[in-house]
């Protein structure tokens, strides 16, 4: 992962903390059950998104689309182009 990506990881981990804090004071603890949960699923997508990075951080790429492990396309300038990014499976891709 790149020091960008790894910031906005720490970021949205921090952001869920918070977020589980005021549940649980409004619920009394009772938010506290599905929170980790969910915070494990925001961590894992964002992870997972990781090698898009580069992509959804160039303001010229108007478009991602994928198509299965080994056909990610972008658009950009009005151009698509498949890109030598892979997902490790198919299943990984359904996943996320």
């Amino acid at each position: 992962m790149t020091e960008e990506t790894d910031r906005r990881l720490a970021h949205l981990e921090s952001q869920v903390e918070l977020l589980t804090r005021l549940l649980g004071a409004q619920a009394n603890g009772s938010a506290h059950a599905v929170v980790p949960d969910l915070s494990a699923a925001l961590v894992d997508a964002v992870q997972a998104l990781a090698p898009l990075q580069a992509f959804l951080d160039d303001d010229t790429v108007s478009d991602i689309l994928i198509n299965g492990a080994g056909a990610i396309y972008v658009e950009s300038s009005g151009k698509l182009q498949l890109t030598g990014m892979r997902f490790p499976t198919d299943a990984k891709v359904f996943s996320i």
